[in-house]
């Protein structure tokens, strides 16, 4: 459980910082489109209030001109969020101010005043109170700059500059950010809730797949220590008994019959090295081939009378995984076929499964029931039962027919 804890308590931590971040992404975004809007506000205002009010002779000195502007200002544009408005001429002469001392001034025009002129762009800035045209506004909190081009009646290029305060820009940014923030924060709550189960389920297959390499393992290494019995075994039953005898016999060597005996427990001697070695280094199938080491599996049995036959139908281009495979699986059904059944006869086919070769390998002796089978897998004769796991993970199949007294079959095929 304690994986599952860290991935979960991981998980929320990157939720976390996602939210973190999104949340001040979407605080910019929101403060942005708020801008907009008062870019836009400016628009409507200069379209449809400022110009129409504007006198042919606004910026003459006429003083009825500036006061038909300021009463259409006062009465349908200044309220608690637009503060202050001022109409400008190109050349950075104010023709209207509400704040009457600085009309007929003129000052240097900034870039963006500049720009909205010659483009027709609108701009928005915070403002630069510290600007002497600013002098007005120096007591008011932080306020956003809005130029917006106009013409007066006679078409010339004027500037419309509207201070509408900062904290209404960023309330209305605000307003904007909590509407996207709970759909949001549901999603990444609901991405939360999809990730804790998820992470149980991986730490559960995780675990499993655990467990299934350990009992792996376990195999091999019961396996692997039965073959080492098995190989002590053999030596201790078969070439040392035979090596003891021969001692005996070489000892009377004087004697034709016992240096006749002699020679033969020396041959038998060999043979039985030879087998043992195959079994514990086995050829070289790409060098000497599958069919040859499957020739030398079954040379001891026919050393021993038992009569023996290869088929060798193979696809062509076996890899080597397959002649691996192909070659341990034979060699595990004749070892148990000439240790357990006594047969007279084993016969092994390779054959052509569709592009995958296949195996079989069969015998005519005593059999067994698969109750037998799984005793002997308990008493450590983990052999084919071993095989079978290999053959599996290899995407083949490997059945083992047999009861008592009708031989076995031991049958390698691509599924």
């Amino acid at each position: 459980m304690r994986p599952v804890l860290a991935f979960a308590v991981s998980g929320l931590a990157a939720l976390a910082l996602v939210a973190a971040l999104g949340a001040v992404a979407l605080e910019r975004l929101s403060t942005e489109e708020a801008i907009d809007d008062a870019r836009s506000l400016a628009g409507v205002m200069a379209s449809g209030v400022v110009e129409p009010a504007i006198p042919a002779t606004l910026g003459t000195g006429d003083p009825a001109a500036v006061a038909a502007v300021d009463g259409v200002v006062r009465a349908r544009i200044l309220d608690d969020s637009i503060v202050r408005l001022k109409i400008w001429a190109a050349d950075g002469t104010i023709l209207y101010a509400d704040a009457p001392d600085l009309v007929g001034e003129q000052f240097a025009l900034g870039a963006d005043a500049r720009d909205a002129i010659a483009t027709g762009r609108s701009h928005a800035e915070r403002s630069d109170l510290t600007r002497p045209e600013n002098r007005n506004e120096q007591g008011l909190a932080p306020v956003l700059e809005v130029y917006q081009p106009i013409r007066d009646p006679r078409g010339t290029p004027l500037l419309l500059e509207l201070y509408v305060r900062y904290d209404s820009v960023l309330s209305g940014g605000r307003a904007l950010w909590l509407t996207f923030v709970p759909p949001f924060v549901l999603a990444l709550l609901m991405l939360a809730a999809i990730q804790v189960p998820l992470a149980i389920r991986l730490s559960r297959q995780l675990r499993a797949r655990h467990r299934e390499r350990e009992g792996l393992l376990r195999q091999a290494l019961q396996a692997s220590d039965a073959e080492r019995r098995r190989i002590a075994g053999h030596l201790h039953d078969g070439v040392v008994q035979d090596l003891t005898a021969l001692s005996f016999d070489l000892a009377l060597a004087t004697e034709p019959e016992a240096a006749r005996r002699a020679a033969d427990g020396v041959r038998s001697a060999s043979r039985q090295l030879r087998a043992l070695m195959i079994d514990l280094y086995p050829p070289n199938l790409r060098s000497a081939g599958l069919r040859g080491a499957l020739e030398d599996l079954l040379e001891p049995l026919a050393a021993r009378g038992i009569a023996t036959s290869l088929a060798f139908d193979p696809p062509a281009g076996i890899d080597p995984t397959s002649e691996v495979l192909v070659y341990r699986v034979a060699r595990e059904a004749i070892r148990n076929a000439g240790a357990h059944a006594a047969p007279s006869r084993v016969e092994v086919r390779v054959v052509d499964q569709d592009g995958l070769v296949g195996l079989e390998v069969r015998d005519n002796g005593r059999g067994f029931a698969h109750e037998t089978a799984a005793d002997r897998a308990t008493e450590g004769h983990l052999g084919l039962r071993l095989m079978r796991d290999v053959a599996r993970e290899t995407g083949r199949t490997l059945s083992i027919v047999s009861s008592p007294g009708a031989g076995t079959l031991v049958r390698l095929e691509a599924r």
